[in-house]
Parts: C-alpha cells; sequence; structure tokens
C-alpha cells in the first residue's frame, strides 16, 4: 500500500505499534495523501453518501510489486488481499507474483471496479471474491463480453479447493453467470 506523510498516516502507524501489529509492503511518499474513505450512512446502516480520495493507491505500481517477491513476509503470505482501488496492471501483478501457498482474495470495492479482476480470476489467479451482488452482476456481464461461456465458469468453479459454504456460494455465482444478460435484471430468485 501506499502512505503519505500526513497525519492519516501517523494515527494509523501509531495505532499499529499500540497492537504490536508490524505492518509490511507500506511505501511512504511524502507527496502523496494517505487514502480515505468517508461513509455516511442512515438510522438503518445503510450507505447515503461516500466520499473517496484513492489517489495515492495508484502510485503502487507492478514495479514495486515485483520489488516484494522476494522478501520474506510476501513469500510466507497465506492469504494475500487486493482490492479494486489499485491499477489493473498492479492488481494483476500482484495476482502473478503471489506465492503458490497463497491464497488470493479481491475485494471489488465498487460496481465500475469490480471488473478489474476478470482477466486475473480467469486465469486461475484469484481464489476468492466478495463483491454485493451489484458487483457480481458487473463481474458476470464482463465475463460474458469476454465470450466465457457457462461451461467455463463452471469449470473454473470446480477448480477451486474450498470449505463446503463456500462451494454453495460458488453454485450461486454458477447460477447468476448463467441467467445474466446485460439488458436484464438478476432474476429474484438468486439473491
Amino acid at each position: 500500500s501506499i502512505a503519505g506523510g500526513d497525519l492519516s498516516d501517523k494515527v494509523l502507524t501509531s495505532h499499529f505499534k499500540d497492537v504490536k501489529i508490524v505492518p509490511s509492503g507500506i511505501i511512504q511518499r511524502s507527496n502523496a495523501s494517505t487514502c480515505r474513505y468517508l461513509a455516511v450512512l442512515d438510522k438503518n446502516g445503510d450507505l447515503v453518501a461516500s466520499i473517496a480520495d484513492m489517489k495515492a493507491i495508484e502510485l503502487l505500481t507492478p514495479k514495486r510489486i515485483e520489488e516484494f517477491r522476494d522478501l520474506d513476509w510476501f513469500k510466507e503470505a497465506k492469504l494475500i488481499v487486493i482490492d479494486a482501488n489499485i491499477p489493473e496492471q498492479t492488481l494483476n501483478c500482484a495476482c502473478i507474483s503471489a506465492p503458490i501457498t497463497s491464497g488470493v482474495f479481491f475485494e471489488p470495492t465498487s460496481v465500475s471496479k469490480s471488473i478489474r479482476c476478470v482477466d486475473a480470476w480467469f486465469h486461475g489467479l484469484v481464489n476468492f471474491i466478495s463483491p454485493n451482488h451489484l458487483e457480481l452482476k458487473a463481474i458476470a456481464r464482463s465475463v460474458q463480453r469476454k465470450g466465457k461461456t457457462t461451461k467455463e465458469i463452471e469449470h473454473k468453479a470446480s477448480d477451486v479447493d474450498v470449505p463446503g459454504g463456500i462451494i454453495q456460494h460458488i453454485k450461486e455465482i454458477k447460477i447468476l453467470f448463467s441467467h445474466i444478460v446485460p439488458s436484464e435484471k438478476v432474476p429474484p430468485s438468486i439473491y
């Protein structure tokens, strides 16, 4: 990740020390602001509005990811967590660089950015994703536009070695992929 030399960075760094977390892979850039996200929720906890400043994360390039490959903390990672705020080339590089013993978890972050994982996922480089239904619909449409068939999707889902609860989730994703046509709504039975 990228951190600026600002108050947010100082607060996070101080908190990490207090809870005895040693952060790894954080690049300090004094010419950037640490990424921020602010959500305004209603009384039910639903999102009303949000604002984000994720510009600094664009400084995380494939070259930076390649610098991490040989570091012990990266080689020994059990799970690499990536969100869609990083550029697609960087995301793909991080997935390719992930140790064979690591899983890769992708957090879509938004509908428009969610499709950044499609190529990496189809090459077997993403093990887990956590989309909401709108992000999942965008991913499915992107897969469809790339000409992937339901049979290819089913094959990818069956290649994943995961606990039973996740298998059901994968089956639901397969059903969703098989029903989505870009001009149609997601069938209510999928929710």
